[in-house]
Protein backbone atom coordinates (compact mmCIF):
# COMPACT_ATOMS: atom_id res chain seq x y z
CA UNK A 1 0.00 0.00 0.00
CA UNK A 2 1.46 3.31 -1.03
CA UNK A 3 1.89 5.94 1.57
CA UNK A 4 0.26 9.30 0.83
CA UNK A 5 2.35 12.31 1.58
CA UNK A 6 0.74 15.57 2.54
CA UNK A 7 2.39 18.85 1.67
CA UNK A 8 3.95 20.66 4.59
CA UNK A 9 2.91 24.26 5.13
CA UNK A 10 5.66 26.25 6.73
CA UNK A 11 4.45 28.66 9.42
CA UNK A 12 6.25 31.50 7.65
CA UNK A 13 4.05 31.00 4.60
CA UNK A 14 0.85 31.87 6.47
CA UNK A 15 0.12 35.53 5.91
CA UNK A 16 -1.99 37.76 8.11
CA UNK A 17 -4.30 38.39 5.16
CA UNK A 18 -5.25 34.68 5.09
CA UNK A 19 -6.58 34.76 8.66
CA UNK A 20 -10.19 35.84 9.09
CA UNK A 21 -10.69 39.18 10.83
CA UNK A 22 -12.73 37.53 13.60
CA UNK A 23 -10.33 34.63 14.21
CA UNK A 24 -9.31 34.18 17.84
CA UNK A 25 -5.57 34.43 18.21
CA UNK A 26 -3.31 34.65 21.23
CA UNK A 27 -2.58 38.27 20.43
CA UNK A 28 -6.27 39.10 20.34
CA UNK A 29 -6.88 37.33 23.64
CA UNK A 30 -3.99 39.18 25.24
CA UNK A 31 -5.38 42.47 23.94
CA UNK A 32 -8.71 41.80 25.74
CA UNK A 33 -10.65 41.42 22.50
CA UNK A 34 -12.93 38.72 23.90
CA UNK A 35 -15.69 40.81 25.43
CA UNK A 36 -19.13 40.18 26.85
CA UNK A 37 -20.68 41.73 23.74
CA UNK A 38 -19.01 39.07 21.58
CA UNK A 39 -20.35 36.12 23.61
CA UNK A 40 -23.46 34.29 22.48
CA UNK A 41 -26.58 35.00 24.54
CA UNK A 42 -26.66 31.42 25.84
CA UNK A 43 -23.21 31.66 27.48
CA UNK A 44 -23.03 35.30 28.50
CA UNK A 45 -23.26 35.66 32.31
CA UNK A 46 -25.83 37.96 33.90
CA UNK A 47 -23.41 38.83 36.72
CA UNK A 48 -19.67 38.52 37.29
CA UNK A 49 -17.72 38.27 40.55
CA UNK A 50 -16.00 41.60 41.20
CA UNK A 51 -14.77 41.33 44.79
CA UNK A 52 -14.21 38.47 47.20
CA UNK A 53 -12.41 38.02 50.48
CA UNK A 54 -12.54 37.34 54.20
CA UNK A 55 -13.58 39.81 56.88
CA UNK A 56 -12.44 39.29 60.47
CA UNK A 57 -15.04 40.71 62.85
CA UNK A 58 -13.99 43.62 65.06
CA UNK A 59 -16.04 45.43 67.66
CA UNK A 60 -18.61 43.91 69.96
CA UNK A 61 -21.84 44.85 68.20
CA UNK A 62 -24.22 43.05 65.89
CA UNK A 63 -23.29 45.17 62.85
CA UNK A 64 -19.94 45.74 61.19
CA UNK A 65 -19.14 48.33 58.52
CA UNK A 66 -16.08 47.22 56.55
CA UNK A 67 -14.27 49.23 53.88
CA UNK A 68 -13.94 47.24 50.66
CA UNK A 69 -12.42 49.34 47.91
CA UNK A 70 -14.30 48.95 44.63
CA UNK A 71 -17.54 47.46 45.91
CA UNK A 72 -20.66 49.21 44.58
CA UNK A 73 -24.07 49.86 46.08
CA UNK A 74 -25.67 47.96 43.20
CA UNK A 75 -23.62 44.79 43.73
CA UNK A 76 -25.24 41.57 44.93
CA UNK A 77 -23.34 40.23 47.95
CA UNK A 78 -23.26 36.69 49.28
CA UNK A 79 -21.75 35.92 52.70
CA UNK A 80 -21.09 32.88 54.83
CA UNK A 81 -19.11 32.15 57.98
CA UNK A 82 -15.58 30.80 57.78
CA UNK A 83 -15.25 30.91 61.58
CA UNK A 84 -18.53 31.19 63.50
CA UNK A 85 -18.94 33.42 66.57
CA UNK A 86 -19.52 31.85 69.99
CA UNK A 87 -22.83 33.71 70.25
CA UNK A 88 -24.47 31.29 67.78
CA UNK A 89 -25.41 34.17 65.54
CA UNK A 90 -26.36 34.02 61.89
CA UNK A 91 -25.96 36.59 59.13
CA UNK A 92 -29.10 38.71 58.85
CA UNK A 93 -27.97 41.01 56.04
CA UNK A 94 -25.05 42.14 53.94
CA UNK A 95 -25.69 45.57 52.47
CA UNK A 96 -23.19 47.09 50.05
CA UNK A 97 -22.63 50.79 49.48
CA UNK A 98 -19.83 52.56 47.65
CA UNK A 99 -16.58 51.07 49.04
CA UNK A 100 -18.36 49.66 52.12
CA UNK A 101 -20.11 46.46 53.17
CA UNK A 102 -22.33 46.47 56.27
CA UNK A 103 -22.91 43.00 57.69
CA UNK A 104 -25.50 42.51 60.42
CA UNK A 105 -25.68 39.43 62.65
CA UNK A 106 -28.61 38.12 64.66
CA UNK A 107 -26.64 38.58 67.90
CA UNK A 108 -23.74 40.76 69.01
CA UNK A 109 -20.34 39.24 68.31
CA UNK A 110 -18.36 39.99 71.47
CA UNK A 111 -15.60 37.43 70.83
CA UNK A 112 -14.14 39.37 67.87
CA UNK A 113 -12.80 36.30 66.12
CA UNK A 114 -15.61 35.42 63.70
CA UNK A 115 -14.57 35.41 60.05
CA UNK A 116 -16.93 35.92 57.13
CA UNK A 117 -16.36 35.08 53.48
CA UNK A 118 -17.98 37.46 50.98
CA UNK A 119 -18.40 37.61 47.21
CA UNK A 120 -19.74 40.70 45.44
CA UNK A 121 -21.38 40.10 42.06
CA UNK A 122 -21.93 42.91 39.56
CA UNK A 123 -24.36 42.95 36.65
CA UNK A 124 -22.50 42.17 33.45
CA UNK A 125 -22.56 44.92 30.87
Amino acid sequence: MARTQFPFVAPSSIQAATIADDAITTAKLLAANVTLAKLATGIAPSHVAKKAGTITWTGSGAALDTTISGIAATDIVSCTFRVVPTQAAYIVSAIPSTNHLIITLSAANTGNYAQIYYVAFRAAS
